[in-house]
């Protein structure tokens, strides 16, 4: 099964400036590659606005994904509101109070798609966690907006990490096994090994971050995809640039 991730698309309002950056054209030209590369599954890992979520926005992202006529998932993150998000793409059954949240399996393979739009989760979100996991095989994956470690990016680290990192540490730590967990938020493109965690940053579809920067500072505009294979046994995933 091949999947296709991209995440932070940060589109903004027709009339919303976006610091010079054509948000609208970069996620045309993503989705161009994606059609072209022809996976099982598109997923879109969060910050699906630019700044401030809207309706008007949601819905001309749906109009565009609805034309490849490729599969699609999509988890919101904190440029996203959940519920608005939920209800402009159809999601409305993975929805719950408030938060949108599933699982999903393919072969051998177990993922859940968990909601951090908000830096952190509701009691039950975690529960639900708990539970899927318990059952899960040991061939799991998460995606999931923000990173769940500190990956050594200065300034993301220390001003818009997760806010439950010791809490979603004990929990993934229970897993027996490796946990694949794939996410967005940094700008940056990144893997990093924590505990029984694989870390994949997938860069963004707006502008990347300076990872030695303890401010913020952009430090190239070319925008990325990740693209991941599942296999009987193990993955294989890339990052790829246009």
């Amino acid at each position: 099964m091949k999947i296709i991730q991209i995440t932070d698309l940060h589109v903004g309002r027709a009339d919303e400036a976006t610091m010079n950056v054509d948000v609208r054209s970069n996620f045309l030209n993503i989705l161009e590659k994606v059609k072209a590369a022809n996976p099982d599954l598109l997923v879109i890992s969060g910050d699906l606005c630019f700044d401030r979520p809207h309706v008007t926005i949601y819905e001309w992202i749906k109009s565009h994904l609805d034309t490849i006529e490729i599969p699609y998932l999509v988890i919101p993150g904190n440029h996203d509101e959940s519920t608005m998000l939920a209800k402009s793409l159809d999601l409305n059954g993975l929805l719950k109070n408030e938060e949108v949240y599933y699982l999903k399996k393919w072969d051998n393979w177990t993922c859940l798609f968990l909601d951090s739009a908000v830096g952190k989760m509701s009691d039950e979100q975690y529960t639900f966690i708990e539970n899927a996991l318990s059952n899960a095989t040991k061939n799991c994956m998460v995606f999931i907006h923000h990173p769940t470690a500190k990956v050594g990016v200065p300034f993301m680290d220390n001003k818009h990490a997760f806010k439950e990192m010791e809490k979603i540490q004990g929990v993934f730590s229970k897993f027996d096994g490796n946990l694949n967990i794939f996410c967005g938020h940094f700008h940056v493109d990144r893997i990093v090994q924590f505990q029984n965690q694989n870390i994949f940053i997938t860069p963004s579809c707006y502008v990347q971050i300076d990872a030695t920067s303890n401010n913020f500072k952009v430090d190239h505009y070319r925008i990325g995809y990740r693209e991941i294979e599942l296999l009987e046994d193990r993955l294989l995933t890339s990052v790829y640039y246009l």
